[in-house]
């Protein structure tokens, strides 16, 4: 699993790469996410289908 914050100057991308996160019985498995430069990303799914773990994973809330 690799998360990267690159920054160039002052704007910043967000790229993960693989992201596995196992809490319990639930598994998130080869989470790949961009976000580029100057762009805005959305989060949506069903109930349960681990938005709020992979937000939790991303801001060090949860182990990883």
């Amino acid at each position: 699993m690799a998360i990267k914050t690159l920054v160039v100057g002052e704007i910043i991308m967000i790229k993960i790469n693989n992201l596995c996160v196992v809490a319990g019985t639930f598994r998130l498995s080869n989470i790949n996410l961009e976000i580029p430069t100057g762009k805005y990303g959305m989060l949506l799914g069903k109930t349960g289908s681990g938005k709020t773990t992979l937000m939790e994973s991303l801001c060090d809330l949860k182990k990883i």
